[in-house]
Parts: structure tokens; C-alpha cells; sequence
């Protein structure tokens, strides 16, 4: 039936052509991601490890230890038993001092506190390594809250001495209940929605050909000695995109050491235990994920991945690229008496896809269907907030947090008495290269970010 009507839009116009294309082009993907999550296979923990949590260091780069979530991420952390916590705070005394505090809260932990005055997370994390002496690193935002069990599955694939970088499945914390039909509920469904999405995608890949979109930085795992390679430093310091016009850069931290990894041949793996909460990483998320560019070697370590991840997202805009087939269907079949029954069929085609990777949440909270027509419709919209960051691409700060006020206090703790690093100068002077277009995109900008910052404190409000 299928094969008979390929045939049948093929014979028609050269609208006909271009629908296949790209009917083809997008669903090719989300065919072979389906078969890819049920082939997926988590790496079993061995009978007898050679790597335990006493192998472990991990690095917590913050600017507001103040956070409602970060005594529960500090404590949840610590329960695993990892060597040390080192937690790297920037923004003046009043969190130097509040970070500090959590070496009397847990005694029994090894925390160790590193003051920086520089706010910029890849900054802190290189601090952080310096003082890493364990063989495995594991880099933890300020918000993940671990169960017990966490470190010994993270730990497993190391076994393999091929895999450099390890990441995890992610949940979000639903903060409303199911079903609560407010503006704040659905801002935090989008989030959970897009983790959800994400880890239907990350499992697919990796299992198919050992490909990721990104080891996301909340949580992963690395082996110290690619961290603490200076080539590593000095590139993950001195990293400029688009062209080199737009750097050195402070955000996308996960991205670069996920492309070091492919460039440089280690494998990744993800662990899955497909599903059960008690053995993942469960946290909260924000809704910002903007269009990445990779290496150009991923191509050949990575083929379905280059397919299914980086070739179909950057196209991926779902207002303009579903228009584009009703319309080459429609123009195809113009003259057809069986016109409206294909566009129907499309159209359900396109509704039904589009709740594959999140049927699994819908199936257990189905109070939330609720918002099953506003997270399409925020698909749609989606689409244009990837077009504008495609527009200010080089606009590449953090947004969501008052990060000049930090970066003000974090300079008077400098003044006061610096961190012992050495690279104060070299970072300060790091300079931005601006385009005239961000002058024309402010307004645009004030915008969007009012949006993105009301759908990341609904995302984070208890």
C-alpha cells in the first residue's frame, strides 16, 4: 500500500518530488529512532568494578549557592560517597561564605571551596580541575539532585576503555500537579516535555551509532586526563564560532567537550535504565536549547548521527517545514478527487507524530493531556525562537540570572584577595567580538528573553 502510493505521487508533478523529500528527510529520523531505543542497552554495573565512588571528584561550578535546590544537590551528592566535592562559587564573600557553610553541614564529606573571580563556568571549571586527583571527573550543576544508586551505574562504562565521556537520562521535577491548568503548570510541562523528548532521541542515537546530540553538562562524567590535557585547556578557554567572529566563548561548555571527545576518537556512552527513576538522575530543567554547530570530523565517527541530529535540527523548524508539506501535497494533488483525503491524512500523519516521544509521560500522567494542544502549538513557536537565535547567533551569554551583579562582587573578592590561579588577567581581558547587527536586534531581544526568563523561573518555582 505504501510502495503503491510512492509510486502514485511520484508519477505527478515535481511538487510531488519535493513532498517525498521531505516527508522522507524528517520521518527517516524519527523511524529509525523508534527502532533505536528498543535495541538500546544500558552497560550492566560489573560483579567486581575496578572504578568506585573513591575514583570520583566532582566539580559544582555556581553562582548562587543560595538556591533553593542546592542543599538537596550538595547532600544528595554526597551520599554517593565521591572522594571530594569541590564546589566552585563565584559572585563576593556572601557566597563564598554560604558554600562554605556545607563543609560543617556534612562533616563526613571532602568538600573542598575555590573562590573564583570570574564569572564564567568554563573558568570555574578549569579551577576546579586543578585540584582533581581521582581518575574520573564528574561535572554537576547546581540544581541535580542524585538518588543513591547514581554513581555506581555513571561509573559502569568506564570499564571500557574506549569511552571518555559518560552521561545520564534526565527527568525533570513536575512542580505543579498533573492536570493544574495555570500559566505556571505549563511553562514547567514544556520543560519536562523537553527532556523527555531529548532522552527518547540520546538513547536512539547512541545505540545506533554511538552519537549524541550533546553530553549535557547538569551531569556527566569524564575521564580526568582528557579534562586535564592542555590542548584541552587552552581550547576549551579559547573557543570563537561562527567563523571566529564570536568569542572566546562563556556558554556552551557541554557542547565543546562533547565535540573534543568525537575529535579526539573517544567513544560516549549514555546510561539508561530505562525508566526507573530509582537509578537515574532526577532535576530540574530550564527551556532553553538553541541551535549548536559541531566539528566536522562527526560526520565519519557518527554517520546516522550527523543525519538524525545535526543535519535534521538545523532544519528542523516545524512552522515552516510542515507548511512546506501541505503545500507541495496540496500543489501535487491540485487536481486530484482524492486532494483533502491526503491532507487529512498528513495532518494526522504530523499531529500523531509529534506526541511519539512523549507518549510514555502522557501514558502515566494523563491528567496532563490537558496541555497537549498549547505543547504543539509551543512547538510552532518554537520554531521562531530558533530562527531568532539563528539571527543573534552571536550573542552567547547565560541568561535566567543576574550575572553582571555577580560579576561586580566576584571582581571585589579579586581585589580583596584573588584566587591562586594565575589567570586572572587572561580571562578579564577576553574580548567579545560584537556584530552591528546586535545594536538593530535589542528590542528583539528584550523580548525574547522576557519570554525565556518567565519559562525558566516557572520551570524552577516550587
Amino acid at each position: 500500500m505504501l510502495a503503491h502510493s510512492i509510486s502514485y505521487l511520484s508519477s505527478l508533478s515535481g511538487y510531488a518530488h519535493i513532498f517525498i523529500c521531505l516527508f522522507l528527510f524528517r520521518y527517516t529520523r524519527l523511524l529509525a529512532n523508534i527502532v533505536g531505543t528498543f535495541i538500546y542497552k544500558p552497560t550492566p554495573i560489573p560483579d567486581n568494578p575496578a572504578l568506585n565512588s573513591e575514583d570520583v571528584t566532582v566539580i559544582v561550578p555556581t553562582v548562587d549557592p543560595f538556591n533553593p535546590g542546592f542543599a538537596e544537590c550538595i547532600k544528595s551528592i554526597a551520599a554517593t560517597s565521591p572522594a571530594t566535592i569541590i564546589i566552585v562559587t563565584a559572585g563576593g564573600h556572601q557566597n563564598l561564605h554560604e558554600a562554605a557553610r556545607y563543609r560543617q553541614i556534612i562533616p563526613k564529606a571532602d568538600i573542598l571551596i575555590i573562590p573564583s573571580s570570574i564569572v564564567d563556568k568554563r573558568y570555574q571549571i578549569t579551577l576546579g580541575l586543578r585540584n582533581v586527583r581521582t581518575p574520573i571527573t564528574v561535572l554537576v550543576d547546581d540544581h541535580i539532585f542524585w538518588p543513591p544508586t547514581y554513581l555506581s551505574h555513571l561509573l559502569a562504562p568506564f570499564h571500557n576503555p574506549l569511552i571518555g565521556g559518560v552521561g545520564t537520562i534526565k527527568r525533570a521535577r513536575r512542580t505543579c500537579s498533573p492536570g493544574t491548568f495555570t500559566w505556571l503548570s505549563f511553562w514547567n510541562l514544556m520543560g519536562v516535555l523537553f527532556l523527555e523528548r531529548h532522552n527518547f532521541d540520546t538513547r536512539a542515537t547512541n545505540a545506533l551509532d554511538g552519537g549524541v546530540f550533546v553530553l549535557t553538562g547538569r551531569t556527566v562524567a569524564y575521564r580526568t586526563s582528557i579534562l586535564k590535557d592542555s590542548a584541552f585547556t587552552r581550547h576549551f578557554l579559547g573557543e570563537y564560532t561562527w567563523f571566529g567572529r564570536v568569542g572566546p566563548m562563556s556558554v556552551d561548555d557541554d557542547n565543546c567537550m562533547t565535540r573534543w571527545l568525537v575529535n579526539q576518537g573517544w567513544k560516549i556512552k549514555i546510561q539508561s535504565l530505562n525508566g526507573k527513576r530509582k537509578d537515574e538522575a532526577i532535576y530540574e530543567t530550564t527551556l532553553g536549547e538553541w541551535p549548536k554547530f559541531t566539528e566536522r570530523t562527526v560526520y565519519r565517527a557518527q554517520p546516522y548521527s550527523t543525519y538524525a541530529i545535526h543535519l535534521t535540527f538545523l532544519a528542523n523548524f516545524a512552522l515552516f517545514y510542515d507548511a512546506a508539506m501541505v503545500f507541495t501535497l496540496y500543489q501535487a494533488l491540485i487536481l486530484s478527487n482524492t486532494c483533502h483525503t491526503w491532507l487529512l491524512a498528513l495532518l494526522l500523519w504530523i499531529l500523531s507524530t509529534k506526541v511519539v516521544k512523549v507518549a510514555p509521560y502522557f501514558a502515566k500522567h494523563p491528567r496532563d493531556l490537558v496541555h497537549l494542544p498549547g505543547y504543539i502549538l509551543f512547538g510552532y513557536f518554537h520554531s521562531l525562537i530558533k530562527l531568532y537565535a539563528l539571527l543573534t547567533v552571536w550573542n552567547t551569554s547565560w541568561s535566567g540570572r543576574e550575572l553582571d551583579v555577580m560579576a561586580g562582587l566576584a571582581a571585589r573578592l579579586s581585589s580583596n584577595g584573588p584566587e591562586d590561579d594565575g589567570r586572572n588577567d587572561h580571562a578579564q581581558s577576553r574580548p567579545q567580538r560584537r556584530s552591528f547587527l546586535e545594536f538593530i536586534s535589542r528590542s528583539i531581544s528584550d523580548e525574547v528573553n522576557k519570554i525565556m526568563g518567565m519559562s525558566q523561573r516557572a520551570a524552577r518555582t516550587p
